[in-house]
């Protein structure tokens, strides 16, 4: 949006009635960004967390000199991969802690982009995990966020993208964002004839 353009407001969880300025927006996705999953076939993913590593560990020391199964060769790989473009270590770096499903390296940072938006911005969840069945799940990772938002504590996410089958691929959660997007221009720009 332009500077110094007209601000809109949005309701938590809407583009309804007007609490907060908004100047910009962060939409955030959780799976496969704040988290390592392992693509095993046709399975969900294999998280990247502590009790995952210690098994493939094990069911890969056990296999010796037998080829162990693909999804386990699949995670070693992964594990010993090193990170490159600047960043040290290996993807076990960004393994969750044992009672979280994301990565502190990654909520951390996310938190710098946040704070980065300042006060006016509008943290939007565009995950499955706006699901009422993730509500445990969404509220860990609010509070996590909380740890290094000190000046938003208790950090909450200010909206969500529709959730469900709707936005299950690339392509369709990009439409949800864009249809999200234009229902939060409209809010703040009113059609007034051709921009």
């Amino acid at each position: 949006f332009p500077h110094g353009a007209p601000v809109m407001c949005l309701r938590i969880f809407g583009l309804g009635d007007a609490i907060e300025p908004v100047d910009s927006v962060i939409f955030v996705d959780i799976d496969g960004v704040l988290n390592v999953g392992i693509r095993d076939g046709g399975n969900c993913p294999i998280l990247l967390n502590p009790s995952n590593i210690n098994s493939a560990k094990r069911h890969s020391e056990q296999a010796g000199e037998a080829k162990p199964h693909e999804s386990i060769d699949k995670f070693m790989s992964v594990i010993s991969r090193e990170l490159g473009h600047g960043e040290d270590g290996t993807y076990t770096k960004f393994a969750t802690e044992a009672n979280s499903d994301v990565s502190d390296i990654f909520v951390q940072r996310l938190a710098q982009i946040i704070s980065l938006g300042g006060k006016r911005c509008l943290t939007v969840l565009a995950s499955a995990w706006a699901n009422p069945a993730q509500k445990a799940r969404l509220r860990g990772l609010e509070e996590a966020l909380s740890k290094y938002l000190p000046e938003q504590e208790p950090f909450v996410f200010g909206a969500h993208t529709p959730g469900g089958e709707d936005s299950s691929t690339p392509q369709s959660r990009l439409k949800v964002i864009g249809d999200f997007v234009a229902r939060l221009s409209k809010k703040r720009y009113p059609p007034t004839g051709m921009r």
